[in-house]
């Protein structure tokens, strides 16, 4: 506290506002699960074990997309992106670029032989840009400086269009959605709103997000001399989408396309779906060309061109008895998609499949839409909706909590699953752990004490408050579509005793390998240093899931498992 000699007028309520808040260094601590004693010592699942490439990471010595030496001949190629937000393109003048030294050609949508892309989300602008970002048409040239000069000098001519979108708000105005509406209702919400004590209404507005993965998008393509087989190099959570898209952008079938992933420079939902309209475009230039291309995305690049998560408006009217009981909730969310579908249905209905949080309200209404606007297309991101949704209702929750004059914490409890019941989506769901987790928390965090700290603190001080918070989650991992929680693994054990594991998931810091190596070396019984990954590829393992969804372990471990 500040001497009071200094400001003898000022209570003591005022004095914080002069005092820092202790700043104490960042520190972490791992707990792990003690083994099962009659576990055999080499057996490593369940064991602590560091990341198989954890000092490759921190020597700089492991190889990622863009660590793979220059091949023979190679070419670099630049995006050409629009700079209007809705425009119909006149025309493209590239004719001075080519005059520029090192540049070899210039690639549009009249190249593609095979589909650009589909209805809703095309490669590249044909007559009309949807958004600053929009790919229009990609330069490649003998080095990376010479193809962005020539980026430079390509000429587009455009007519701007109306309307132009770029808010939910505007959105909504003009009736700009990417698909319809939708809905899940279950109990009688409005007969429920005339029984209650009290009904608070609100909106709440949620930002996006970038992705910021520390590798930015990247891809290389070495088209081979026979059969229009293509090696494909990319950094991505996707490896068989990427190589369906190329098969249809090309017109080829997909078994003359090997994709490789090494490992990846992080993903977090952004390296699903985008990494494929990368492949496809370098792949195109790459068949017009007869040359191997690559194509890395400056950060600003990457930034501008691909989306990030759906910035959220969401109104809510919630009913509920004084002491906190929750009779009824009515909840209508608007997503921002940006401009092209993507994901962004997907996202929207996995929104409102999960609105409801770990509570069991008998009175509900959900609805959602993802907007259309003039913007980069919003894609997956980690949580997939839920976080933005889960703040709608914590709002909710907040709000009750106010107007009850009771602990937020309290209401959560009391909201909280308490039996074995069925989710909004007519899942079975025992709330077992849920409430183990809830109090263990609780009783760890000595949060009721810490609690009564923190309400003694504000009321000595005016300035400055502090705050904590205790919220409970429910959240199912995988996909929506049974057929896709599937994996399979290749296991090749040579004359030496040494094996080789192949699956279908992806390295993206994870750990996934070193999982999958746990799992072999517990099966085969032999030590990890005998058990080596060396990439996932689409020719060892075809078909499989994007690493996505928190299940890449679960399912890729059991195909590793299973003989």
């Amino acid at each position: 506290m500040p001497d009071r000699h200094h400001y003898p007028e000022v209570s003591d309520q005022f004095l914080s506002a002069l005092e820092d808040f202790p700043i104490t260094g960042p520190q972490g601590v791992q707990r792990y699960q003690s083994v099962d004693s009659r576990q055999a010592l080499q057996d490593p699942v369940g064991r602590p074990v560091m990341h198989l490439s954890g000092l490759k990471h921190a020597t700089g010595e492991a190889m990622f997309c863009d660590d793979i030496p220059m091949v023979d001949r190679e070419l670099f190629m630049v995006l050409v992106t629009s700079t209007r937000a809705h425009a119909k393109i006149i025309s493209i003048d590239w004719s001075e670029a080519l005059e520029l030294p090192g540049v070899v050609d210039v690639v549009t949508a009249e190249d593609i032989p095979g589909t650009n892309g589909t209805e809703e989300d095309k490669l590249m602008a044909v007559d009309e840009v949807l958004c600053v970002g929009h790919i229009v048409c990609a330069v490649v040239a003998e080095t990376d400086v010479q193809a962005k000069s020539a980026a430079e000098k390509i000429k587009i001519t455009y007519k701007d269009l109306e309307p132009v979108i770029f808010t939910i708000s505007d959105a909504i105005k003009h009736n700009s959605f990417l698909c319809p509406e939708k809905k899940l209702e279950q109990g009688n919400v409005e007969e429920a709103f005339e029984k209650v004590d009290q009904i608070v209404e609100g909106e709440v507005h949620v930002g996006g997000q970038e992705h910021f993965y520390m590798e930015t998008q990247r891809v290389l393509v070495i088209p081979k001399t026979e059969d229009k087989e293509l090696d494909i190099y990319v950094s991505t959570q996707d490896p068989a989408h990427v190589q369906k898209t190329v098969s249809s952008t090309l017109n080829i079938p997909i078994n003359r396309i090997t994709c490789h992933v090494k490992r990846v420079g992080g993903g977090f939902g952004g390296k699903v779906g985008r990494p494929a309209v990368f492949g496809a475009i370098a792949a195109v230039g790459a068949i017009k060309t007869g040359r191997p291309v690559r194509l890395v995305l400056d950060r600003e690049d990457d930034m501008l061109i691909t989306g990030g998560r759906h910035p959220l408006f969401g109104k809510y009217k919630v009913g509920f008895m004084n002491n906190g009981r929750i009779k009824a909730l009515d909840i209508e969310c608007f997503l921002n998609g940006g401009c092209m579908l993507d994901d962004s249905e997907l996202v929207t209905e996995f929104l409102i499949l999960k609105l409801e949080n770990a509570y069991k309200i008998r009175n509900l209404r959900f609805r959602g839409r993802a907007c259309m606007t003039h913007l980069p297309s919003n894609t997956a991101f980690r949580g997939f909706g839920f976080p933005q949704g889960t703040l709608i209702t914590e709002s909710c929750i907040t709000a009750v909590a106010a107007k009850c004059g009771l602990p937020p914490e309290k209401i959560r409890e009391k909201n909280m699953y308490k039996t074995v019941d069925k989710t909004i989506y007519k899942q079975a769901f025992s709330p077992e752990t849920l409430i183990r987790c809830w109090k263990e928390c609780l009783d760890k965090s000595s949060f009721h004490s810490r609690r009564m700290q923190v309400e003694e603190f504000n009321q000595k001080n005016y300035w400055k408050k502090k705050g904590m918070a205790i919220v409970p989650m429910k959240f199912s991992v995988g996909f929506a579509a049974t057929s896709y929680h599937q994996a399979a693994a290749l296991v090749h054990i040579y004359t030496d005793g040494s094996v080789l594991v192949t699956h279908g998931g992806n390295e993206l810091g994870q750990g996934i390998h070193t999982k999958m190596l746990q799992v072999a070396s517990r099966e085969l019984k032999i030590p990890m240093s005998s058990v080596h990954i060396c990439e996932t590829s689409t020719a060892m393992v075809p078909n499989t899931i994007a690493t996505a969804a928190s299940i890449g372990s679960d399912v890729n471990g059991r195909a590793v498992q299973v003989p």
